[in-house]
């Protein structure tokens, strides 16, 4: 908040093209994960940013974060604007990482809330494999 108040600008990049929203969702895990990407939203951040390889927040957050609160976490940068249907350069969505990556309790309503919003379930990935054949 010190930073910002400051006039640290938000929407700077580092050197693989992702910014604070991407780095916040990737590295904190903590209970305080709603609250800090609320602030950053809040602050005029991008929300929809993509990092040089075409990921978003929503990406960073579902292949790296093991949140408790992580349905709430998917639910906010929806609602701030990013496309759940949107794919990366490697052309993964947010739920093939989920399928992937992802080992917490709230697995099934995260990718429900994904699906809800437009996810196709039956899509195959670049390697022909769809969300069901990860989780298996």
């Amino acid at each position: 908040r010190i930073l910002i108040q400051c006039g640290i600008d938000v929407n700077v990049k580092v050197n693989d093209g992702s910014n604070a929203l991407h780095y916040l969702c990737r590295f904190n895990s903590s209970s305080n994960l709603i609250t800090a990407m609320k602030f950053l939203i809040k602050s005029n951040i991008d929300a929809k940013e993509k990092s040089n390889d075409g990921s978003n927040a929503l990406h960073y957050l579902c292949r790296y974060n093991s949140s408790s609160n992580l349905t709430d976490a998917i639910k906010l940068l929806i609602d701030s604007g990013i496309d759940a249907k949107e794919k990366d350069k490697d052309g993964s969505n947010a739920a093939y990482y989920l399928s992937q990556y992802c080992k917490h309790s709230n697995l099934t309503n995260a990718i429900q809330i994904l699906i809800d919003n437009g996810i196709d379930k039956t899509e195959k990935d670049k390697n022909g494999r769809t969300i069901s054949d990860y989780l298996r």
